[in-house]
């Protein structure tokens, strides 16, 4: 299968996904009150929280290149931070797409292998992964029984058939684990001969080599201020929305904690911007939160769905100028490169 093809049917497939979750989300909604929502949010704070996102993801260009410097590089924060919006741009078409996109402008800007800026963007993943999983401890130790009362009210007629189905689905998964690794070992010396294994496997050392760069960063201080700065900024950019509409400007910043936490899984889901997933995750939160006000769950929604809009909405602009300057800087690169070419040539035959 081509990459071509693998990233189209990635793209359908996601997007199918998201379609899916947005039809069964919206059934029987009124619109009208998305409109509404739209209409009656106070967009100061819409303001504060695109000056927050710009700030978390100028943090993380800057956490990039305190992670490339081991490896020998030292690209420019402006590059960097282009690099960084272009990703966050393509993941909103293609889910995960982004970070290959990211390493491959930077090589492109600065020359950097994009298989070493791979596994510094892998890195940043796992460490990722690894403060969201202790976040969602953190959440469950102090708040398990308000989750499970949400998770119970809004899945529970849903899940109720499904544990069998859970049961085959491991079983099926574990059979192809092992058939998988009975193959490898059956043919493992025509494998580890071929050229795609050997190919295969240069680029793994060199993604490996980007992920281990944690262990040769020397600014250390610099390198986890940025990382828990970035998820302060995350936390701030998602908890000052809730000062645009009167119902849920009175919410505690513990409330915010957990819309972190459940809107992070939800943005991890495997959808273009996590489109469909956060708005299930957060608005039976909500719903739960703000019980004693009595909301419908439409007027929820709305406000969860302007939420999830104002966030992707600055995504997309600021993401959509860099991608436009980051391809335009290339090409610049590209015809002052030309010139010097074409004189080494005419040098050449001269000789």
């Amino acid at each position: 299968m081509s990459a071509t093809v693998r990233k189209v049917l990635q793209y359908v497939i996601s997007l199918a996904i998201a379609t899916a979750l947005l039809l069964y989300l919206f059934q029987d909604f009124n619109f009208q009150l998305i409109t509404e929502a739209f209409k009656k949010a106070d967009y100061r704070w819409v303001v504060l929280s695109a000056v927050l996102t710009f700030t978390s993801h100028l943090m993380r260009a800057h956490r990039w290149n305190i992670i490339l410097k081991p490896l020998g590089y030292a690209p420019s924060l402006y590059t960097s931070f282009l690099a960084v919006m272009s990703g966050y741009f393509i993941n909103l078409v293609v889910p995960r797409g982004g970070e290959v996109a990211r390493s491959g402008l930077l090589q492109k800007m600065e020359r950097i292998p994009a298989t070493k800026a791979f596994g510094t963007i892998v890195l940043e993943r796992i460490i990722d992964v690894l403060i969201l999983g202790t976040l969602i401890v953190m959440l469950l130790a102090v708040e398990v029984d308000q989750i499970t009362q949400i998770i119970t009210s809004t899945f529970s007629s849903k899940l109720s058939g499904l544990q069998s189905k859970f049961y085959l689905i491991v079983i099926a998964g574990v059979g192809l684990l092992l058939l998988t690794v009975l193959v490898f070992f059956r043919f493992k010396q025509k494998i580890q001969q071929s050229l795609l294994y050997a190919k295969g496997m240069d680029i793994v050392k060199k993604v490996l080599e980007g992920v281990v760069s944690i262990l040769k960063v020397k600014n250390q201080g610099a390198f986890w201020f940025h990382t828990i700065g970035i998820w302060a900024m995350y936390y701030l950019m998602a908890f000052v929305l809730f000062q645009c509409f009167p119902i849920t400007s009175d919410l505690s910043p513990w409330v915010g904690f957990t819309v972190l936490v459940v809107g992070g899984i939800g943005m991890a889901a495997p959808v273009q911007g996590g489109i469909g997933a956060y708005h299930i995750l957060i608005t039976p939160v909500l719903m739960y939160y703000l019980a004693s006000k009595h909301p419908q769950k439409d007027e929820v929604l709305s406000i969860v769905t302007f939420m999830h809009a104002a966030q992707t909405l600055v995504t997309i602009m600021i993401g959509g100028i860099a991608l436009w300057l980051s391809t335009a800087m290339t090409k610049r690169q590209n015809a002052q490169a030309l010139p010097e070419e074409d004189m080494t040539e005419e040098k050449i035959k001269a000789v």
